[in-house]
Parts: structure tokens; C-alpha cells; sequence
């Protein structure tokens, strides 16, 4: 102990496991043979000028190992970055239960209700807001959230049992230090990992063929649904600064935003050279000709039907599936907002919202030049 304090003061370190108040069982981190005596030979140091970032230090005697050790725990005070803060999820809906016949049946038939209280003259964006909401109050109904599945599904009773006997060992040895009750341990310990690991490796197996079951059925929405919850490994994302076209790098989050900003101006925005050169007869006659336009409501529901399922939505979170099996209603009322935007040139501030992910194409993903625009789907492109 004093070769480590000898070492702290000068390299400007400070013993921070002995800095907090705690009871002696919560500090000691090793047990001699036997339960004879228990003492603190375990210890985290850190900086002098960073001593305030840590909040506690205690030991945790719950790891379930064979050690005669403890280990030793820190809470740690960091500060977040703007990068890290979580967006609010928009809910998901079970969009599989509308392959089922009478769902789809019961789904249409709750659209139907909910929109007859639907007044006539209202707005585009008033008009659109109303079957918006409409949609997702009888999804909620009708199809409910998807649960989140935890990751150790496999986890079952055997597993629950396994874990309860090799505690009970663990901890009997840990009072007695006798060495038939340390054999005891080690045996419990060993057949709990044996049974978890061939439990896990058999629910792995029917993962598996099931996932290969979906792809001949060519459900692959479903196969790498499945794939994705079976992979324990999440990846990690790695933030760099953006640079400018000049080579700038951005230091604040406002300047990413000017950069984005000048990129998607540059590459999104309508070349107008040719609207410019049409002749001023050209252009009357379009309009003339637009204005006699009416759009059918057969041609709505045909291209409803064509719509894609298994898509992911937009940001007004509404799937394909929620208009395509929405029944005649639905269709009704898109033809007449569809309509009344080509009479009005104007569509919901909404609709022009979309989800835009940068797909890095290079090694370098710091200059804008070098990453593609893949936009997500947003409430108009779907008709």
C-alpha cells in the first residue's frame, strides 16, 4: 500500500477508492483463504484535476466467479454530447396482423367509422391532418404496437435453475472457504455453463431454420428481421467533423448545418433555365391545359394498389399497408385531396419534410462530395 501511495503523489494521481465513506463490508475487495480476515488491496486511481468526476466507489460482491476478489465499482459523472441525445420513437405498428383476412376486414371496416364524422370544405392541410390522425388511431386500435423483444429470449427456466444452484454453491463457499464446498462450486458452475450454452445453441438452431424457411417462402422483409435480432453485436457509430468545400473544417454545430445546407441546395434544387426559355404562349397554354385536368378517383386506387409492402415509412410514420387496406373510404379521400392540391398548386407543409441519410461512398466520409443522398419516403411520393 505504500509503494501505491508513493506512486499516486508523484505522478499526481489520487487513491479514489479510499476517498468515500463507506461501511467496511462495502470496501473490502479480497477475502483470504478460509474467511480468516478480509482487507482492500484493489483500488482505482485517477488524475488529481479529474477527481471530481467520480462520484462513488464502492465493491460489488454479486459477480458470480470464481475469485476470492471483488470487484470493484466507479460511478463516473461524463458529460453527453448533442450526438448522443435520443430522439423520440414514433410508435410501430403490427403491420403483419393486416395479412390475416379478418383483421384486414375489421381494419377497413373501423376507417369507415372514423371517417363518416370526416365535415366536407376544410383545407388541404386541415383535410390531410384529419385522415392522418384517423389512420393512426385505428391502427392503434385494430393492430396495436410491435413489442420489443429482448435479446436473451432463449433465457427459460432450466437456464433460471442452473444459475440459482451455482449461487447457492458460491455463496456457501464463500462463508465456509471449505475446499469439498469449493469442488461443489466449481461442479454447479460448470454444469450451469454447459446447460445455458446447449439451451442457447438450441434456440440458435430454430432461429435459424426458421430464417431459412422465410427466404424460401420469400418473406425476406421477415428473414432479415430475424437476422438483425439474432446479431448480440451492435455497431458502433463514428462521428467525424465535416469539411466544406474549401476545406474548412466545421467546429460548431451550426456550420455542419451551413454545410449540409449548401450541398442539398446544390444537388436538390430545380434547374429552371428551361421554364425560363418557354415562351410566354408555351406557358399559357400549359396552364389552360392543366386547368381542364381532373384526376380520376380510379386512377388513385390503382396506384394505391401498386404500393410496395414491408416499406419503411416516413416521418408521418404511416405504412403503405394502412392506406392499400384502408377500403374504398380511404381511397376516397386521397382522390379528394389529391384533387383539390392540383386545383390549389399547394400541398401540406408536411409532405415536404423527409428523412435524409448520408450514405458514405469512400474512405473519407469529412468532405460532402464524397456521400450520397438517400432520402426516405415522405407522404406524397406515394401518389
Amino acid at each position: 500500500m505504500r509503494k501505491l501511495c508513493n506512486f499516486a503523489a508523484s505522478n499526481g494521481f489520487i487513491i479514489a477508492s479510499t476517498k468515500f465513506n463507506h461501511k467496511h463490508e462495502d470496501k473490502v475487495t479480497w477475502n483470504a483463504p478460509g474467511g480468516r480476515y478480509s482487507t482492500q488491496i484493489d483500488h482505482i486511481l485517477i488524475r488529481e484535476d479529474r477527481q471530481s468526476l467520480i462520484e462513488d466507489v464502492y465493491t460489488e460482491k454479486a459477480a458470480n466467479v470464481e475469485t476470492d476478489h471483488f470487484m470493484v465499482v466507479a460511478k463516473v459523472r461524463i458529460k453527453k454530447t448533442n450526438q448522443n441525445k435520443k430522439q423520440s420513437k414514433k410508435a410501430r405498428w403490427s403491420i403483419d396482423k393486416l395479412k390475416q383476412e379478418e383483421v384486414r376486414a375489421k381494419y377497413e371496416e373501423e376507417m369507415e367509422k372514423e371517417l363518416e364524422s370526416q365535415e366536407s370544405g376544410m383545407e388541404v392541410r386541415e383535410k390531410w391532418m384529419k385522415l392522418k390522425a384517423c389512420l393512426n388511431k385505428t391502427a392503434q386500435n385494430v393492430l396495436g404496437t410491435e413489442q420489443k423483444q429482448k435479446q436473451t429470449q432463449w433465457w427459460n427456466e432450466k437456464c433460471k435453475e442452473l444459475v440459482r444452484r451455482k449461487t447457492e454453491a458460491r455463496d456457501k463457499y464463500m462463508k465456509t472457504g471449505d475446499d469439498n464446498d469449493k469442488e461443489n462450486y466449481r461442479k454447479a458452475r460448470n454444469e450451469a455453463n454447459h446447460g445455458i450454452r446447449e439451451v442457447k445453441n438450441q434456440w440458435m438452431n430454430h432461429k435459424l431454420q426458421t430464417a431459412e424457411n422465410q427466404m424460401k417462402n420469400n418473406n425476406t422483409r421477415k428473414f432479415y428481421q430475424d437476422i438483425k435480432k439474432m446479431n448480440t453485436i451492435k455497431s458502433t457509430r463514428q462521428t467525424t467533423k465535416m469539411k466544406n468545400k474549401h476545406g474548412k473544417t466545421a467546429e460548431t454545430e451550426e456550420e455542419e448545418k451551413q454545410i449540409w445546407e449548401e450541398y442539398f441546395m446544390t444537388i436538390l434544387t430545380e434547374d429552371k433555365t428551361q421554364r425560363r426559355n418557354l415562351g410566354v404562349g408555351q406557358e399559357e397554354e400549359r396552364c389552360e391545359r392543366n386547368e381542364q385536368i381532373s384526376i380520376a378517383e380510379q386512377d388513385i386506387k390503382e396506384i394505391i394498389k401498386k404500393l410496395k409492402n414491408g416499406k419503411t415509412p416516413g416521418p408521418d410514420g404511416i405504412n403503405n399497408e394502412l392506406i392499400k387496406y384502408g377500403g374504398d373510404r380511404v381511397v376516397k379521400e386521397i382522390h379528394e385531396i389529391i384533387n383539390q392540391i392540383w386545383d390549389m398548386e399547394h400541398v401540406p407543409e408536411e409532405w415536404g419534410i423527409g428523412a435524409i441519410y448520408p450514405i458514405h461512398k469512400k474512405e473519407t466520409n469529412r468532405y460532402v462530395t464524397t456521400i450520397e443522398a438517400s432520402p426516405c419516403s415522405t407522404p406524397h411520393t406515394r401518389c
